[in-house]
């Protein structure tokens, strides 16, 4: 093997000349697969994105703790970035032999569905969505698990219905472009405007520095946009300095110009 891994059950095999950190992310990458797709047996055939998703991102989450980085995932997401919504994407739930050129199948199978449970995490929060990873496990390990089996496992320990978020991020090639719009200052109060340009509604995490320098922040559900609005006003108390839309980055947004807002001089 020149370069690359490979899993098998209970073996892994790796080649190349590596560095350190790489040769720990692939390593870890086909560790991980001991679970997906062997303990909980997808069908890589055509959904090889639920085990090498799962895998890219346990492989950042793993890297992250033993290397002491910060979130290796977003080197993934900013991959993914680099083609989303251009005409080299693939929508991740396409048969896997019908994807395309390795790269484009690597994005449909690899660095989108890792940034997209990564995004998911960030909405459900990580005890929420680790409760569901564990009993998708449970429920599914020794059977061959359908996408859906998935979603409906997600959606029982979350409590929700969560077809908002599924459909459009592993079916399609939709993209998220959340902006500030700007901000109406009033007399000891704020209104920042938010507006959805993309074409797939995620929650919004809106961090705000007023003139004095406190730094606070609100959450905007999902259902915000869900009745087809494209703006959404927040009210916030105080003069307002600077507002940054998801300051962690955990969610992929296509244009980040438009997520921060200062006065204009």
């Amino acid at each position: 093997l020149i370069g690359g891994g490979m899993e098998y059950p209970m073996i892994t095999i790796v080649g190349g000349g590596r560095t350190p950190e790489a040769l720990y992310g692939v390593t870890s990458h086909e560790i991980a697969h001991m679970w997906w797709p062997m303990i909980a047996g997808s069908d890589e055939r055509n959904f090889a994105w639920i085990d090498e998703g799962f895998a890219s991102f346990a492989e950042d989450l793993s890297s992250d703790a033993f290397f002491g980085r910060s979130d290796s995932g977003l080197n993934t997401m900013n991959g993914y970035l680099r083609i989303a919504g251009s005409d080299h994407e693939t929508p991740s739930m396409r048969p896997t032999d019908e994807v395309g050129p390795f790269m484009n199948r690597g994005t449909a199978a690899y660095g989108k569905p890792a940034t997209v449970f990564r995004a998911l995490r960030t909405v459900l929060g990580p005890a929420v969505f680790d409760q569901a990873m564990r009993s998708y496990m449970r429920r599914w390990a020794y059977k061959h698990p359908h996408p859906l089996d998935l979603f409906r496992t997600f959606e029982d320990v979350a409590g929700q219905e969560l077809g908002w978020f599924f459909y459009p991020w592993l079916y399609t090639t939709r993209v998220l472009d959340q902006a500030v719009a700007g901000v109406e200052q009033g007399s000891g109060s704020a209104a920042i405007l938010l507006e959805d340009r993309g074409e797939i509604a995620m929650p919004v995490i809106v961090e705000v520095v007023t003139a004095t320098g406190h730094r606070s922040r609100q959450r905007v559900p999902v259902t915000a946009w869900q009745d087809r609005r494209a703006r959404v006003e927040v009210a916030v108390d105080g003069s307002v300095r600077e507002v940054v839309l998801d300051p962690e980055q955990r969610f992929p947004d296509v244009n980040r110009e438009n997520n921060r807002w200062t006065p204009s001089r």
